[in-house]
């Protein structure tokens, strides 16, 4: 009789164990951030001819916490031309709420960054650094819009 409860009580402990488990594992998915930053080349063509190109980076929070953009980058030819705060007016980190999204445009001449004349910002590569220091590389879509 001792036996047969014994192994019920290992049973239930295995039972509870594999349960508190899953719900550990859907706690941890549920709970990291994710973002998305995407990147795409525009042009206007009400503002002149030295300033018509331009890059709109947006980033997404597609998670429920917080989270906190730092530093904007630009790479060209395999190297970093241009590093800024995502936020230039601040001169800032930003933090972006579940859901919300934010942009920023980037001109070849605007002052905020340090990019080279003459950049040719359809070919350039973007990317965000996060609170943590991690390098999240922008999806470039390419479009032109229109004003």
């Amino acid at each position: 009789m001792r036996t047969e409860q014994f192994q019920w009580i290992a049973f239930v402990a295995l039972v509870f164990s594999a349960l508190s488990l899953v719900f550990a594992w859907y706690a941890f998915d549920r709970d990291r951030y994710e973002f998305r930053v995407v990147s795409s080349f525009n042009f206007n063509p009400e503002r002149g001819w030295g300033s018509q190109a331009f890059l709109r980076v947006t980033v997404r929070n597609n998670s429920k916490k917080v989270i906190t953009v730092n530093k904007l980058g630009i790479v060209t030819a395999g190297k970093t031309c241009a590093e800024r705060f995502f936020d230039d007016q601040r001169k800032a980190p930003l933090q972006i709420e579940g859901g919300e999204e934010v942009s920023t445009v980037v001109e070849n001449n605007d002052g905020s960054s340090s990019l080279p004349e003459n950049t040719d910002l359809s070919r350039c590569k973007v990317y965000v650094t996060d609170a943590l220091g991690r390098m999240h590389a922008a999806t470039y879509i390419n479009e032109s819009n229109y004003f």
